[in-house]
């Protein structure tokens, strides 16, 4: 029962987010084709409004995949499918800790995605040896283990960034539809909430 509730959720989400990953996949084979031709003032323009594009487009993958979770965690416990997923016969916790998996499973395709696109669009000569100068430099500086670990921290500060927004929604989500009244403002309030207390526990 498990395997056909991640299936369902997972089938849910990812019906939009197809579109979103189909699109940045476009725009980075794009980019990537015009980062390859004679760069004259007119194909320097077009690559920028075309990276300025796929930035804009990861921003969104990142947000819709977000609002897709929290839209699905919300539906399925307590909106319009909610009678149907509490009369299954499986424990409440089976149904939440679907819920749970599917949502760690979703940030973590679109950060595939993401990376994939940033992937396609570097991996050429140019940028790989601009990157590599410009590590060079800052290694020179800071010290190449220091730099490293920075880029790893980076990286993994960004990811749970997203996965603490993710479960910050969530939290809120729960206690916001436990309210009589004003459940959609208080689950928004009750998530910031969470997200900040979330940060300042791992800042602290």
């Amino acid at each position: 029962m498990l395997g056909k509730l991640l299936k369902y959720d997972l089938k849910w989400i990812n019906k939009v987010m197809v579109i979103y990953y189909i699109i940045a996949f476009s725009l980075a084979l794009i980019t990537r084709f015009v980062e390859t031709l004679e760069q004259t003032t007119i194909v320097t323009i077009i690559d920028k409004i075309l990276v300025g594009t796929l930035i804009s487009c990861i921003f969104s993958i990142t947000i819709t995949c977000l609002l897709r979770v929290w839209v699905k965690f919300k539906t399925s416990i307590y909106k319009d499918e909610s009678y149907l997923t509490h009369t299954l016969p499986v424990k409440k916790s089976t149904i939440y800790n679907s819920k749970m998996i599917v949502a760690y499973l979703s940030v973590i395709i679109s950060f595939i995605v993401i990376l994939a696109c940033f992937l396609i669009v570097i991996l050429n000569n140019g940028m790989l040896e601009y990157i590599k100068d410009m590590f060079n430099q800052y290694a020179e500086v800071i010290g190449k283990t220091k730099l490293i670990a920075l880029i790893i921290a980076v990286i993994c500060t960004v990811i749970l960034e997203v996965i603490y927004m993710m479960q910050a929604g969530i939290f809120g989500i729960i206690l916001g539809y436990r309210s009589n009244n004003h459940k959609a403002l208080k689950s928004v309030i009750f998530g910031i909430v969470s997200y900040m207390f979330l940060s300042i526990l791992t800042l602290g």
